[in-house]
C-alpha cells in the first residue's frame, strides 16, 4: 500500500473517505481514546482499573499501560499525549505510588496518636483507606522480600517488620527526645511533656511506652539526665480512680460522638480543669482506644 501524502490529492482525498486506513497505529490509537473518553464520561474520571475490559472487549487497562510504557520510552507522540491528558490521563502519573504514599500517610497519622501499629484488620480511616488490610499485605510483601526500596525502608520507620511498637523507640531516642522535652519545660512533668506531644511541638513515644521500657517516669528523666518535676497527677494517677477516668471519657465522648480522637479529648481536658488529664489516660490504660474499650465493655 502506498503511503499517504504519494497519492494524487484527489484520489487520496476519495479512498479516504471510502474508509481507507492510512496509519493503522493512529487508528489504534484513536480506537482506545474512544474507549477511554466513554469510561471518563460513565465514571466521571480515567483512573482505569490495570485489568479493565470495556463493554465492547476492549481491553482499556493494558492498553493504557502500553501507553505509560511509550511515554515513558519516549515513544508517545506529544499530540497523543495531550490528548490522552485532555480525557484526565496523565502518562507520567504514577497512581500506584500515590496510593502507597497516601496510606503510608495514613499509618503514620494512627501511629501520631496511637503510639504503636496495631491496626485492627477491619479498620478503615477517613477517605476510605482500608489501613489494617493494608499493613497486613506490606507486611507480608516485606517477609517475602518483595517490598524494595524507598518504600521498604519508610515501612520500616513506622513498622519494624510488624515487631513491637516500643522497638520503634530505642533507647537512644527516647533519651533525646526527652531532653529536647526539658528544653522547654524543667523540672520536667508528665503532664508537661504530654502536653508538648499533643500540640505538636515535641513528636515522642506515649508516656505509656515509657514505662514499659524504663519502670517509671522518674527513671526514663534519669536516664535522659533529666530532673523529673513533681506531676499534677501521680504516676499511679491517685487522684483519680480508673472509674473516674472512664466517666470523664464518657462524658467527652457523649459530647463529641464515640468517634472523636484522644487530641480532641486532651484539648477537651485542659478546658476542664476537674478532668483528667490525656497524660493520665495513656499511664492508666496504655492508648486512647484501649481506654474507650475498657469503658464500652463495662456498659
Amino acid at each position: 500500500m502506498q503511503k499517504k501524502g504519494t497519492l494524487d490529492r484527489e484520489l487520496e482525498q476519495s479512498l479516504t473517505e471510502i474508509g481507507v486506513v492510512w496509519d493503522p497505529s493512529d487508528a489504534a490509537f484513536q480506537r482506545g481514546l474512544g474507549e477511554l473518553m466513554a469510561y471518563e464520561s460513565a465514571n466521571g474520571h480515567a483512573n482505569v482499573p490495570s485489568g479493565y475490559v470495556s463493554r465492547t472487549g476492549f481491553r482499556l487497562g493494558n492498553w493504557l499501560t502500553n501507553q505509560k510504557t511509550k511515554a515513558r520510552l519516549g515513544d508517545m507522540p506529544s499530540d497523543r499525549a495531550a490528548e490522552l491528558l485532555a480525557v484526565g490521563f496523565d502518562t507520567t502519573r504514577n497512581v500506584p505510588d500515590e496510593v502507597w504514599e497516601s496510606h503510608s500517610g495514613a499509618l503514620r497519622a494512627w501511629f501520631e496518636e496511637h503510639a504503636h501499629t496495631n491496626v485492627p484488620r477491619s479498620h478503615v480511616m477517613e477517605g476510605g483507606i482500608k489501613l489494617g488490610q493494608w499493613l497486613r499485605v506490606q507486611r507480608a510483601w516485606d517477609a517475602g522480600g518483595k517490598l524494595k526500596g524507598h518504600r521498604r525502608q519508610r515501612l520500616d520507620g513506622l513498622d519494624p517488620g510488624g515487631r513491637s511498637p516500643d522497638a520503634i523507640w530505642p533507647d537512644s531516642q527516647i533519651i533525646e527526645v526527652l531532653r529536647e522535652a526539658a528544653t522547654m519545660a524543667y523540672p520536667l512533668t508528665i503532664d508537661q511533656y504530654e502536653s508538648m506531644r499533643e500540640s505538636g511541638l515535641l513528636r515522642g513515644p506515649a508516656v505509656a511506652v515509657l514505662y514499659r521500657r524504663f519502670g517509671s517516669w522518674v527513671a526514663a528523666c534519669l536516664a535522659a539526665g533529666v530532673e523529673s518535676g513533681r506531676p499534677t497527677l501521680s504516676p499511679g494517677g491517685l487522684k483519680f480512680t480508673n472509674s473516674d477516668v472512664l466517666g470523664s471519657i464518657e462524658s467527652f465522648l457523649r459530647l463529641h460522638g464515640s468517634d472523636a480522637t484522644g487530641k480532641a479529648y486532651a484539648e477537651w481536658a485542659r478546658q476542664h480543669v476537674d478532668a483528667p488529664s490525656m497524660g493520665t489516660v495513656t499511664m492508666r490504660f496504655g492508648t486512647w482506644n484501649e481506654a474507650k474499650r475498657q469503658l464500652y465493655s463495662r456498659r
